[in-house]
């Protein structure tokens, strides 16, 4: 019975994880932006009297409305540097221009990140937040162990090695994270509970391991 019960527990975290994952996804070929910067947008076109461009929050909320580009004659280039970019999130952008006497409008998007890196796809964000799960969960039970054990005065060093290696392993899946997911409320919780583990795996550890060993000194006079 308590095994079918993890299995069911188990398949559900993962199909909310999968649900979850779809929620985030981007398509490819999107230009990526750190938070923060500005950048420049360029349209060829060597054949236009004039180009103009309208930009949207991720809410759908508008930027810019049939803005002036910078005609780079030099290249067939136009050009608009952008550096509303303190919301992350995909933002669609229109550019309107005539081409040889025809009037053409073009929907593109861009997406501002963190880190300005790519945000992870389906599978790796699924893996992610999956492994969140399993870190979170056995990094409790170590820590809950360890405090145990403290409490008692009956840590010894391998109790606190394990504390510690607890910690090793989610700073590397926070870095992980930081670099690769890029959603500041996401990587909020995640620097949280950083440094709730921190401070549980190496300080009270360390209190615990320190006391544990002078009880032990104690008890053999």
């Amino acid at each position: 019975m308590n095994k079918k019960l993890f299995g069911f527990i188990f398949m559900f975290l993962l199909a909310t994880t999968l649900v979850s994952a779809s929620s985030f996804a981007f398509e490819l070929g999107f230009i990526t932006q750190q938070q923060g910067d500005c950048f420049n947008i360029y349209q060829p076109c060597d054949n236009c009297s004039y180009m103009n461009i309208t930009i949207l929050y991720p809410n759908g909320t508008t930027i810019i409305e049939n803005e002036a580009m910078t005609n780079l004659s030099s290249a067939y280039y136009y050009n608009y540097t952008f550096c509303d970019t303190n919301t992350t999130g995909v933002y669609p952008l229109i550019i309107n221009y005539d081409d040889m006497g025809y009037l053409v409008s073009e929907t593109d998007y861009f997406q501002i990140t963190a880190t300005g890196e790519e945000p992870p796809g389906d599978f790796t964000l699924s893996l992610m937040i999956l492994l969140f799960f399993v870190l979170f969960v056995g990094t409790i039970i170590v820590l809950l162990k360890g405090f145990e054990k403290g409490v008692n005065m009956e840590m010894d060093l391998g109790d606190w090695i394990k504390s510690f290696t607890a910690f090793g392993v989610y700073l590397l899946y926070y870095w992980f994270a930081f670099n690769y997911w890029g959603d500041i409320f996401i990587m909020d919780l995640l620097e949280t509970f950083l440094w709730v583990v921190g401070f549980m795996s190496l300080f009270v550890s360390t209190v615990f391991l320190i006391m544990s060993i002078i009880k032990r000194i104690r008890d053999r006079i």
